[in-house]
């Protein structure tokens, strides 16, 4: 169980207890633990204090079961913001890098048979993908030989949705090192990718979308990319 979910369970309990044994301030910090009030309820935009003056009147025990139906909505719109906490993106602040990236950066990182490398930053949670399934993923890719950021789709750079496929195909392009290095990801996984040229764009140069003449990847570059996965599902026909 959620423990989130779990201590707003307790939190209820409590209130109903209240209404026949009285004096729910005393209970409460009682009988929950102590970081149930430090924030666990407040991260979830709900103010523990606020319940309480809410809920708890000078005619607690007449009032408590008119105001129990508003606390249980309270209860799950808290699960229902647990839930999507669970996959929601978090912010590109673990992408920061200054400057040229070195060898002795990637000395330690794991080596595929296709020459791609990365280093597992946040393993992430649950299954990975299917082969071929659609891949949601938010990425900052820099340029390996200088240190060029080129992407960041935390900021909206592109300003499309990032969808990749778990996997290679087998006459693919382009960026067939970040298709295999997805397919190896689960949901909210963290990972850096080298990717070597020849797994990227190749000698393409790669143009920016809204300054057409502004090239933004010479061709023969070997990509840095920063990529966290939020979710995939079957790829739709």
């Amino acid at each position: 169980m959620n423990s989130n979910l779990r201590y707003c369970i307790l939190l209820s309990l409590a209130y109903l207890s209240s209404a026949f044994t009285g004096s729910l301030s005393m209970r409460l910090k009682s009988y929950l633990p102590s970081r149930l009030h430090a924030g666990r309820v407040q991260m979830c935009n709900i103010n523990a204090t606020d319940i309480w003056d809410k809920v708890i009147v000078n005619n607690a025990r007449r009032d408590i079961l008119k105001k129990t139906p508003a606390l249980l909505l309270s209860l799950a719109v808290l699960q229902s913001s647990s839930f999507a906490e669970s996959y929601e993106s978090s912010d590109d602040s673990w992408t920061q890098h200054q400057g040229v990236f070195t060898e002795d950066e990637i000395k330690d990182y794991i080596k595929t048979d296709s020459g791609l490398l990365y280093k597992d930053v946040v393993p992430g949670k649950g299954n990975v993908p299917n082969d071929g399934d659609a891949v949601s993923i938010n990425m900052v890719g820099y340029i390996f030989e200088t240190g060029e950021k080129w992407t960041n789709t935390y900021k909206g750079i592109p300003t499309y949705k990032s969808v990749v496929r778990a996997g290679p195909r087998e006459n693919q392009k382009f960026m067939k090192g970040l298709n295999e290095g997805v397919k190896t990801m689960k949901k909210g996984g963290k990972r850096i990718l080298v990717i070597p040229a020849y797994l990227a764009y190749n000698y393409v140069s790669i143009y920016s979308e809204k300054n057409p003449g502004v090239e933004i990847i010479p061709g023969g570059s070997a990509l840095v990319c920063y990529v966290e996965v939020t979710d995939f599902k079957p790829l739709s026909r």
